[in-house]
């Protein structure tokens, strides 16, 4: 079952999809060096252009896309909406005209794995001119003016488990546990 049936009208300008690919190795490493204590599986993140669009970091930097590949079943899947006043549009501007400007942020992994294994507080921006996805929605949002977590350094250290447990976003949709309709 695709996912983007289920929730697509639901879907608005700014909402992230939060993602976790059960059988990627990737995906388990990626949600390791970035997990607390009880915290639900994530390893990427997805802005939300519209209902049928999405912008992602991948490994081949920054591209547009639709929601087609995440189905339920392979990935764990999660919407959430900011609860904080913002311009959506200008937030779905900005995000579109990252679309080929960035590569993929490969020294961040790196980073945040010698965060994660040495138990370091802050370890930085390692790579100035790549974004992981995390680290691509912060920005968005810095640039409407919302400093979503304070306690950071740097959006690089942003991972996508921050975005489910702040109190800034609220859970539209999660194939995990289903919400009322």
């Amino acid at each position: 079952m695709k996912i983007y049936h289920i929730y697509q009208n639901q879907i608005q300008p700014g909402d992230l999809l939060v993602t976790f690919n059960r059988g990627n190795l990737l995906s388990k490493l990626i949600w390791w060096l970035s997990k607390r204590p009880n915290t639900p599986r994530a390893s990427h993140i997805a802005f939300c252009l519209d209902k049928f669009e999405i912008v992602e970091a991948t490994w081949s930097g920054m591209r547009r896309g639709s929601y087609q590949k995440y189905s339920i079943g392979k990935y764990d899947i999660v919407v959430v909406r900011p609860v904080f006043d913002f311009d959506p549009y200008e937030a779905r501007r900005w995000a579109s005209h990252q679309v080929g400007r960035h590569g993929y942020g490969f020294l961040q992994l790196l980073a945040l794995a010698i965060k994660r294994i040495f138990s370091l507080r802050s370890v930085g921006d390692w790579d100035k001119n790549g974004l992981i996805c995390s680290e691509q929605a912060c920005t968005i949002y810095r640039q409407m003016g919302q400093q979503l977590f304070p306690y950071l350094k740097s959006c690089a250290e942003v991972t996508p488990v921050h975005y489910l447990i702040t109190s800034k976003f609220s859970r539209i949709f999660d194939s995990r546990f289903p919400l009322e309709r």
